[in-house]
C-alpha cells in the first residue's frame, strides 16, 4: 500500500490485537486483527498517536520488510510502552511522596 487509503476503519474498543507495518523509511500503517482497511496510515508520529489511544490490554505486533525474508516480526508491545522497572520506580516515588506528606502533617 503505497497510497494513502481513502477510508480508515474505526477502532473497535473490544479489539486487542493490532499490526503495525513499516512500509518505508517514513511511512507506517496500522491494522486491527481483521486486516481489512487500515486503522491508521502515515508518519511514525501519526501512527504512534493512534497507538496511544488504544486500550492498555491491546498488543501491537511490529513488522518491517526484510529484502531476503519478506515481512519480519521485530517485536510485540503494549500501547503504554512502560516497563516493569518504570512501574516499580513510580510506586517508590509515590510512597516517598506519601511519607513526606505524613511527616509534614506530624509537625
Amino acid at each position: 500500500m503505497k497510497q494513502k487509503p481513502i477510508h480508515f476503519k474505526k477502532i473497535d474498543p473490544k479489539e486487542t490485537t493490532f499490526f503495525n507495518f513499516k512500509l518505508d523509511a517514513s511511512t507506517y500503517v496500522l491494522y486491527d486483527s481483521d486486516m481489512g482497511e487500515p486503522v491508521s496510515y502515515g508518519s511514525f508520529n501519526f501512527v504512534s498517536a493512534t497507538i496511544a489511544k488504544l486500550s492498555s490490554k491491546s498488543t501491537i505486533f511490529y513488522f518491517e520488510l526484510n529484502n531476503t525474508d519478506g515481512w519480519k516480526l521485530k517485536r510485540a508491545y503494549k500501547p503504554d510502552k512502560t516497563t516493569a522497572e518504570d512501574k516499580d520506580k513510580n510506586i517508590k516515588i509515590e510512597n516517598k511522596k506519601q511519607e513526606t506528606q505524613e511527616d509534614k502533617l506530624k509537625k
